[in-house]
């Protein structure tokens, strides 16, 4: 693409934005919390289409930001990119307070007009560029005290771990892992004497019929074939062969011109290498300029200081001195005006020239909104008519008192860059692009001399700030002077001049300085490198394009439940030989089939892939990418990863540190175990975090932290309670079978639990202290979050992510991906469906490491002479272990514990806000048709 066409996708996404802002104030002073289905249809229908704009209007900012040459409209384009990505997720976090995590956007995408992939968030690629020296050089420290710990302490913590590592990546296996008899060893040396054996007679008897073969051919057509039926059984062959590659050629051709394949034009790789080629090339240009812009700068500054900063320091003194004389005349009492301080304004609000900030012109609009509500208040005197009840009243007060939408924060930066685009670079582009033919778009001097001399943080700020100390100074001595000369003396207050005792805090670290915590850390195996080819689009998984279709199909299913639940009822209450004949089933079956029946009405709990990947954009790698986004857009702190055992946790949290540019420590209870300091160790690694910010602190089996402690002991085995009564008699028959093995040492508790028990206290206090602008998130992983205390998992982890296992189109989508990346390929499409259907209920990483099993190097080598085939996959897949269906049911009852923010919303949820009446006290409303008392 062509500088022209990144300007006019930026004047389309001005255009937009532009259309969306007006759309977005028509909902500002909604009233929301009187009706929670009203709200849930709102926010779904009106709020996600807005979500979604948004969305596309963030993509196209950022294909100009990634692209644009200009670097001065380059920050300007950021500028907008992170308001816009800001408000989307304020949208979205609005839609889940009353929408639930998880919402269906089908029906926003069939009335936009868009394909499933336009739900793809998009990352801006600055994340990275922006610090890719910084995070080479902090990622080639970490791995150089990684490598000193493994050529000098063998018995260092991150030198044990990396050992581990290796050994069960690659798979090697010690003799000590399985010892081998003697009787074993001489049974593999014999089967694989067998095997050469016959092999060499297969050898021996294919050349013996090779030989049998000729003979028939001479017997049957002579001792000589002759030159002629060699000439025609090559015709033959030639015809064949020319004749098949005909019909293949018109069918190929036949298909171009029907659409059905694609061309070789389109096939062919010229077009799309040719531009990776060009867009490597703009990257060029775009560092270019931005490294000319930076050096232009400084000397600019400079420039402008040395040639205009004594004249107009000289002005502004003289301003600000003519103005407080003209006071000092004015006052009766001949009193100094007092300046005001930095933090105040300094002189610019003295003169009245201070700009409005976008806190005051919040201020103002809430003032304004204040007054209208009051105003309108105070027009209706009047009261209001009463009901039977005498709550019309109460009820008003009540709706009056409801939140409302409050308008955006990133308003007034939508409308600045619209406004800065419009009388800057509107004009500019087409003057430098068509009529001066500056084709790589260097920098505009006379704009940057403006913005250097007016601009925030600018040469004339600097000097007036220089000016106010002086000014401050004059001001000071001249009180002094006019203190002397009427002989007055300064009055002491009382306290005046005592010092405010200062609170010692106990400083965790004892004064041991951060580098020596860092290198701590790196060796105890707790700052760790990520896996640098791990990417959030490895998280492979389709789209659930029938979430709503299945939501009216379940809310449907659940009305009718209680009717069917009737007739199936009296069946069972009728039951007979005649009935178990007619079904051809027991009753016990009969009553299982019923209850799996109901349990299908909430059923969908689990959200898609694509709906995975969504939330861990929204809720970890926007806000931790960028300081603007993670300032003033919504988010968290720490965020929950939970689901079963291979669903990709560790992975996204890998994807998250790469994506984003983090540092990686990891405080899993089963890797960290600093000795006696543990204590000390979790503290400073809050404190390394806040100091390496943008920094992940990743825990692993956090159910063994949060373990519950309400939970009821599991009651005996009542076999062992029986075998225990039996003992006494079994003794004095001297059968010793019972015996529970009295003089066995009982086993020690798991020093994992043990470890994470004594862990708990610094890491919730860590994550309370964990302030939203500092640039640390807490990421947690578990594989059995049931067996955790759910109220302290809701109140440390506001963000929970479910990460599944694949449904049907994510698992094909896996298979016909991972296959593709070992280089092979299955016959048919057919077969993928098979794989796809057989591999229900296995997570992504089961699949994957069945693919791995099969698709050996040995065997991706030899996929010439044999071609792929579905069932080669059938002796990994049956050692594989899918998911049982007690963990199944754990994981389902647990979500469907959480609250309405961290799943989806169920038609239950709606029933029990409609069963408190508001009008009686929050007392059960009577259900229709109930009788009076």
């Amino acid at each position: 693409m062509s500088s022209v066409s990144f300007e006019e996708l930026l004047r389309e996404a001005m255009v937009d934005l532009s259309e969306m802002q007006e759309q977005d104030g028509q909902c500002v002073g909604r009233k929301v919390g009187q009706n929670k289905r009203d709200d849930h249809a709102y926010f779904l229908h009106h709020w996600s289409a807005m979500y979604l704009r948004y969305m596309q209007i963030s993509k196209k900012l950022e294909r100009v930001h990634d692209q644009i040459l200009q670097p001065q409209k380059r920050y300007d384009v950021r500028v907008l990119l992170d308001s816009c990505i800001g408000r989307m997720l304020e949208m979205k976090f609005k839609i889940v307070q009353y929408c639930g995590e998880y919402v269906n956007l089908n029906e926003a995408l069939v009335d936009l007009k868009l394909t499933p992939e336009a739900l793809e968030i998009p990352i801006p690629s600055y994340f990275i560029e922006d610090r890719s020296s910084e995070i080479t050089e902090r990622r080639r420290y970490i791995q150089t005290l990684i490598n000193h710990y493994r050529t000098t302490e063998a018995d260092a913590p991150v030198t044990v771990a990396l050992a581990s590592a290796e050994t069960a990546t690659a798979g090697v296996m010690s003799a000590n892992d399985f010892p081998m008899s003697v009787e074993q060893a001489v049974l593999v040396l014999q089967t694989n004497e067998r095997g050469r054996q016959g092999r060499q007679r297969a050898k021996f008897h294919r050349t013996i019929y090779e030989q049998e073969m000729h003979q028939h051919r001479e017997f049957e057509y002579g001792t000589s074939t002759g030159k002629d039926q060699a000439a025609t059984r090559i015709q033959k062959i030639v015809l064949g062969y020319l004749a098949r590659k005909r019909a293949k050629k018109i069918l190929q051709e036949e298909m171009e011109f029907l659409g059905m394949e694609a061309s070789s034009q389109v096939r062919s790789s010229n077009q799309q290498s040719r531009l990776t080629k060009t867009l490597a090339e703009r990257k060029t240009k775009q560092f270019s300029n931005l490294a000319e812009l930076q050096q232009e700068a400084k000397e600019m500054r400079s420039k402008i200081k040395v040639q205009e900063g004594g004249k107009k320091m000289e002005t502004m003194l003289d301003e600000i001195l003519t103005r407080m004389a003209n006071i000092r005349l004015e006052s009766a009492d001949d009193t100094l005006p007092v300046l005001p301080s930095e933090e105040e304004g300094g002189s610019l609000a003295f003169l009245g020239r201070l700009p409005k900030s976008a806190d005051d012109d919040e201020a103002r609009k809430k003032a304004e909104e204040e007054a209208a509500a009051a105003a309108a208040a105070g027009a209706k005197k009047a009261p209001p008519k009463k009901d039977a009840k005498g709550g019309g009243k109460k009820g008003e007060e009540e709706v009056e008192a409801l939140p409302t939408l409050a308008p955006s924060l990133f308003w007034d930066r939508f409308s600045g860059a619209r406004e800065r685009y419009a009388n800057v670079w509107h004009q500019t582009f087409q003057k430098t692009y068509f009529e001066d033919r500056d084709l790589d778009q260097h920098l505009d001097k006379e704009l940057l001399h403006q913005e250097i001399l007016d601009g925030a943080g600018g040469v004339e700020h600097e000097l007036r700030r220089c000016v106010d100390q002086l000014v401050m100074v004059e001001v000071n001595n001249l009180r002094e002077r006019m203190e002397r000369e009427k002989g007055g003396k300064k009055k002491k207050g009382k306290g005046k001049n005592k010092k405010p005792k200062k609170i010692k805090v106990k400083d965790p670290t004892d004064g041991t300085k951060l580098e020596t915590f860092f290198n701590s850390a790196v060796y105890l195996n707790i700052l760790q490198p990520s896996n640098e080819s791990v990417r959030l689009s490895d998280y492979i998984g389709a789209h659930d394009m029938m979430g709503n279709v299945m939501l009216e199909h379940q809310k449907l299913q659940a009305e009718q439940v209680d009717q069917i639940k009737v007739k199936w009822q009296a069946v069972l209450d009728k039951w007979d030989d005649y009935a178990e004949q007619s079904l051809r089933m027991k009753k016990e079956q009969f009553e299982l089939l019923f209850k799996n029946y109901c349990d299908q009405s909430s059923w969908m709990f689990e959200p898609s892939a694509a709906q995975v990947r969504q939330a861990v954009t929204e809720y970890c790698i926007l806000p931790l990418g960028s300081q603007v986004i993670h300032d003033s857009a919504p988010h968290h702190t720490a965020c929950l990863l939970y689901g079963f055992p291979k669903t990709g946790k560790t992975m996204l949290t890998h994807a998250i540190c790469n994506e984003t540019g983090a540092n990686l420590f990891n405080l899993s209870p089963a890797t960290f175990n600093p000795g006696g300091g543990a204590q000390k160790m979790i503290q400073m690694v809050f404190r390394i975090a806040r100091s390496l910010a943008p920094s992940i602190i990743y825990i692993d089996q956090v159910e063994k932290i949060f373990g519950g402690k309400g939970k009821k002991k599991k009651k005996g085995d009542p076999v062992a309670a029986r075998a225990a009564k039996m003992k006494k008699d079994i003794v004095q028959r001297h059968h010793f079978f019972f015996f529970c093995g009295k003089g066995k040492k009982k086993k020690k508790g798991d020093p994992v639990a043990a470890r994470a028990a004594k862990m708990k206290k610094d890491i919730v206090n860590g994550i309370k202290e964990l302030e939203p602008t500092l640039g640390v998130m807490v990421i947690a992983n578990s594989s059995a979050p049931w067996d955790a205390d759910l109220k302290e998992l809701c109140n440390n982890f506001k963000a929970m992510v479910c990460c599944v296992h694949p449904d049907y189109a994510s698992r094909m989508e896996l298979w016909q991906t991972l296959i593709q990346r070992k280089g092979a390929a299955l016959p048919t499409y057919h077969d993928y469906e098979v794989l796809a259907y057989m591999t229900n209920k296995y997570t992504s990483g089961v699949i994957a490491q069945v693919i791995e099993e099969t698709l050996t190097e040995r065997r991706v080598k030899r996929l010439s002479q044999r071609p792929l085939r579905a069932d080669e996959f059938l002796p990994a897949l049956s050692r594989a272990s899918p998911i049982f269906r007690e963990d199944y049911a754990s994981m389902k009852e647990f979500v469907m514990k959480l609250p309405l923010t961290a799943r989806r919303v169920t038609e239950d949820d709606f029933k029990e806000a409609e069963a408190v009446d508001p009008k009686a006290k929050g007392k059960p409303a009577a259900k229709p048709g109930g009788k009076k008392k």
